[in-house]
Parts: structure tokens; sequence; C-alpha cells
């Protein structure tokens, strides 16, 4: 929550009055409007020593706050109390004003939505309680999420926030109340089916949420082509490789990369691409090979990228080993899986985290001609592009035992089959020749394992790498 240097004043003084508060006539109504309004020192007192009393249930609270709420808003003031009562407090006295603070904005809402389009006050209200619940979830047990998802399921039902998504210019906080209230409902049997009638999901959204438990914000521009692929594409690549809560179109929201919601997991970001568009015959350098929708393979592309921010976390050696490959390969165009006629190597060069998603591309085209091209170009003295195939298909695996071979129909379908992979410790590579290179990282980890073994086609290729980790032959068996 951000703080100007007034409101940093106000907190200032809550603590100073919180220690010594005195009982005054001031009941609980008067003192909630005195620190919403005003920030009032004397009635935050008074609240502060309310919350410490356990002769108070959190019922109680609840009531007075529909009371208030009657006429009365969430306010900045009002939010700073809060925290500040939330930090004052420890063990079970924090956890309880934690939840005293989240009824209060659940009440906040209840109050705000039914007048939101014709008071902006109601609409400030609105936000602000949101934002306090984001801000205060971390400070609520498991079990106790659950009672607020339920108040705000009471809060909103019969009202819903469809109607937040119709404005454009609303449309942020429309994605970001339901990342909050996603949040909330984890741990609930039944939540999935709530949280899409609070949000009035229908069509794609709600398909997308019912089957893979992620809120997608296309503001309705997605096809059923486009539901039906993107569907696919989640469907075949493991849901615990990554940490996708929700997937936000740009085109059809007016809201970019950045736009720093908050989230207790992934927001990816996903382009209108018509379903008509096809990948070039010439990503696969011999002869013309397969295709698939330009949407189907970039939805992998991006998936991909999110599956990589867990996994490169999980298991460190994989970004390891992508630096070996991309300061042994340099800037020789040839030795790339995702050549240069299509992603130049200073693209990689510039962004090393742009290597994996860029071969995924292809990989989700057809994975089997994707290693057929890496084995001819191994063929031609080429070695990097079969240790960049090894790589994803690693990355794919979990750190399993087994990998993910994909292809994907013209209509935009994806299959995907299991394959069988191998490691060899790698704690004998050595710096690469061009040690030195911006992206290569000298300090290897304790404990690299490096995929050099996959099954394919009934066969097994059995990989060995050289002094510098770079494949030099195999073994088809």
């Amino acid at each position: 929550m951000h703080v100007a240097r007034a409101a940093i004043a106000i907190l200032a003084a809550f603590i100073s009055i919180a220690g010594t508060a005195q009982q005054t006539e001031f009941d609980a109504l008067d003192a909630l409007s005195g620190v919403a309004l005003s920030g009032d020192n004397e009635a935050a007192a008074i609240l502060h020593g309310r919350l410490a009393d356990p002769a108070v249930p959190v019922e109680t609270w609840r009531k007075d706050f529909q009371e208030y709420f009657r006429d009365g808003v969430f306010t900045t003031p009002l939010g700073l109390f809060w925290d500040f009562a939330v930090r004052d407090f420890t063990g079970e006295d924090r956890a309880h004003a934690a939840i005293v603070s989240a009824i209060c904005a659940c009440e906040a809402v209840k109050a705000a939505l039914p007048r939101v389009h014709e008071l902006p006050a109601a609409y400030e209200s609105l936000t602000l309680s949101f934002r306090w619940l984001e801000h205060v979830y971390p400070a609520i047990a498991p079990n106790g999420r659950v009672t607020i998802f339920d108040a705000l399921d009471q809060s909103l039902s019969g009202v819903g926030l469809a109607t937040i998504a119709q404005q454009r210019s609303r449309y942020a906080f429309y994605i970001q109340a339901g990342l909050t209230l996603r949040a909330y409902a984890i741990g609930d049997a039944g939540a999935r089916q709530r949280l899409a009638a609070v949000l009035g999901l229908q069509g794609g959204p709600q398909i997308i949420w019912q089957t893979h438990g992620i809120l997608l914000f296309d503001n309705n521009a997605y096809s059923v082509h486009h539901i039906a692929s993107l569907s696919s594409v989640l469907n075949a690549i493991p849901r615990d490789l990554h940490a996708i809560q929700a997937i936000i179109v740009p085109e059809a929201t007016g809201i970019n990369a950045g736009a720093g919601f908050v989230s207790a997991g992934q927001v990816l970001y996903l382009p209108y691409i018509a379903m008509d568009l096809y990948t070039s015959r010439h990503e696969f350098i011999e002869g013309p090979g397969p295709v698939a929708p330009i949407f189907t393979v970039t939805v992998a592309q991006e998936i991909v990228r999110a599956v990589q921010a867990v996994q490169f976390v999980n298991r460190p050696e994989l970004a390891f080993r992508r630096d070996v490959i991309l300061a042994n390969a340099g800037q020789n165009a040839t030795r790339y899986l995702r050549h240069y006629r299509m992603v130049s190597p200073s693209v990689y060069w510039s962004n090393p985290d742009e290597l994996l998603p860029a071969l995924a591309y292809v990989y989700f085209i057809d994975s089997r001609a994707a290693f057929q091209m890496a084995i001819m170009l191994f063929a031609l003295k080429e070695e990097e592009p079969i240790d960049q195939f090894l790589l994803l298909a690693d990355l794919l695996s979990g750190g399993s035992n087994t990998s993910s071979l994909y292809a994907t129909t013209p209509d935009g379908a994806v299959t995907r089959a299991t394959s069988a992979i191998g490691r060899v410790h790698g704690s004998w590579v050595a710096p690469p020749n061009a040690a030195g290179l911006l992206h290569y990282r000298d300090i290897i980890p304790a404990n690299v394992w490096f995929c050099n073994a996959i099954a394919y086609g009934g066969d097994n290729y059995v990989f060995d790498f050289d002094a510098h980790g770079i494949t030099v032959r195999y073994l088809r068996r």
C-alpha cells in the first residue's frame, strides 16, 4: 500500500495512541466514521482497544460494519488503520485483527457494488476494499481465507462483477478483483462454480476456468476455435510445471504486459492471432516442413516461458546448461535449432531467456520433425542444436524420467506423447572454448545433471559430451 507523507503522519499518531487507549463516549460506528473520514487518532485508539477485547467476536464486528457501510465508505485512512492494527498485534491477536479487517472490506464491497455505476465514491470504496484484501491476504491463515471467500461470495451474490467488465476503463479492476477472489477461493471445494458466478464467466472464459482453473480475460475476443486450441495446449503441458493463474489478451482488454497485477501465481499475456494464419514451412530446413496455426504455437511458446520461470528456480542446473550451450554456439547462426532465417542469434544473446521459448515454437509444431532436423545438423558438425532439443525436453520433464513430444494439427489441436529420457552427471564440464562470454556462468552448480538420452521412433538415442558439455557423438539402439 503506497503511503504518502500525510498518511505516514497519521500512522505514527495511531502508534503513539494505541498503547494508551482511553474509553470515551464514542461507539463503534462513531469510531469507524472518525477513522475513515479523517484518520481521527482518538477514534483509532478506540478501535484498536476494541480489537484487543476478546469479548467482541467477529460477528459483532460484522454487524457494526454492515451498519456503518449503509452510508459510509472504505477509505485510505481506514486502510492505514487496519494496516497498523494487523502489524501491531502478534500471534492469534494478529490473525483475529486480519480477519476482522477483511470482513470490513467484504461488507464495504457488498454496500458499494449496487451503487458503483452511479456514485464515484462507491467505486473508489470498492477498489480500496479489494486493495486491502490483496494486502492482508498473507496475514490470513488458509481456513480464514475460506471464511473470507464465503463472505465475499455473499457480498457479491446477485450482483456480481460482470457489469464492471463491461466498462473498458474499469476492466483492469475487474481483472485484479478476479485474481484476488481466486486467491481466497483456494481450498474451497465448490470454488470454481462459485467464482464463475461471481465474475459472470460465460463462453470461453468459463470453459477455461472450469477445465483448467485459469482465469481468461479476453473480453470475449477469442472464438470457439481459439478456445478449443488454447484448451488443447493447456491440456498438453502438465499443470504442475508452471504456476499460471490468469491469461490476459492485450488487444482485447487494452491492458499490456507489465500492468502490475497482484497474483499468487503467474499472469500470462497472449496475443489475438487469427486461427487461419499458419507457421512457415521453412521453419524446418530439410524441405517443406509441417505447419500449425501461429496462434497455437505462440500459446505454447508463452506457456513454456512460464514453465521456464518456475523450473529454472526449482532446477538451476537447467539455466547453467542453457548458458553453456549459448557460450559454445556463440553468434554462429547455424548452431541454433530455431535457425537464423526465423530468429537471429542476436535475439538469444541479448536475452538468453528467449532460447527455449523460441525453440518451443517448432517443438510444438512437430517435435519429431524438430528432432530429425537436429540430428541432420549434427551430421553437418553443428552439435548445439541437439543439445538445445535435449534441454527443452529436460525442462518439460519436470525432473522426472519422462518428457513430452508434441505435434499440432492444422486446426490447432495439440497431441502429446511421452518419451523416456536419461541424464548423466555433468561435474566434468569445464568452461567452454569461449570462456568469459557474457552469458556463461563460470561457477558450476554442485549437482549438475545433463539430459543425454531420449527415446524416439522405437529407438533409444544416447549422447556423449565433450569436456565443454557439448554433444560429440551418439549411439542409436
